[in-house]
């Protein structure tokens, strides 16, 4: 692994911050490239990127922390070192969503334009990020005598286990295609943000099953924290799919 690329003086450039830098900018590159497919303006794409930023940090940055208070209960100062690792996705995806959401009410654009151009971008932003967390050495799978193993010096157990970040790295770029192609057939506003919801929930959950890093449980059950919001994403994703497609069908009848 490779959680540090460089050191010159008192600046370090870490592999993890540099890979989810460069997933948000080619997310947004693509996004403003596209914006006018949703009848938005690069302007406001470009204007909505830097509080998706700054929100998505902020709250997988919370998550984080929340998921392992007790260790920055006794380390405070390192919750601000976010350079270290340590962001939830679904913490980041969460909180940018709703900040994004009203701050484009506001200014009066249907926010399911953004999130439906975004989808595709995030799901490809979001597989770059993944990128950096193997080479950080973190978010790694159980323990597997396959060929496709990777040891993780930082275990300092010798044991081969299966390359999780990989894996999710190629499942958001599946994710991406997939998303683009429902562009050409979008229905409703939200359609894609919606299907982006609940495919990336049900894969997230089944991919928690096969992850052997320290991780919150939910109290009482067996469930990971991302498997307990994915379960949510789940159920969100298909009420308001359902919901539009049996209104659609209502109006055929009538």
């Amino acid at each position: 692994m490779h959680p540090i690329l460089f050191k010159v003086g008192p600046i370090t450039l870490h592999t993890y911050g540099l890979m989810v830098a460069i997933g948000y900018l080619v997310a947004i590159f693509f996004a403003v490239r596209a914006a006018s497919r949703f009848g938005l303006t690069k302007e406001l794409v470009l204007d909505a990127a830097f509080y998706v930023i700054i929100f998505s940090i902020v709250g997988g940055r919370f998550l984080y922390v929340l998921v392992n208070i007790s260790y920055y209960l006794e380390n405070p100062l390192e919750i601000i070192f976010v350079h270290h690792g340590g962001l939830v996705y679904f913490g980041g995806y969460i909180i940018a969503a709703v900040a994004v959401y009203f701050w484009l009410k506001r200014k009066g654009v249907n926010p399911w334009d953004y999130g439906d151009l975004m989808s595709p971008f995030v799901a490809l932003g979001h597989a770059i990020g993944r990128i950096g967390c193997f080479l950080n050495g973190c978010c790694y799978g159980r323990v597997t005598s396959g060929f496709w193993g990777v040891v993780f010096p930082a275990l300092h157990d010798g044991q081969a286990r299966l390359p999780i970040q990989l894996l999710s790295s190629l499942v958001n770029l599946g994710l991406c295609a997939g998303l683009l192609l429902l562009w050409r057939r979008r229905r409703f506003r939200g359609q894609v943000v919606w299907t982006y919801v609940f495919s990336y929930s049900l894969l997230r959950f089944l991919m928690e099953m096969l992850r052997a890093d320290q991780r919150g449980v939910i109290p009482g059950t067996w469930l990971s924290t991302s498997q307990a919001i994915s379960l949510a994403g789940m159920v969100l994703g298909a009420y308001f799919l359902f919901s539009w497609y049996r209104q659609k069908n209502r109006k055929v009848r009538k």
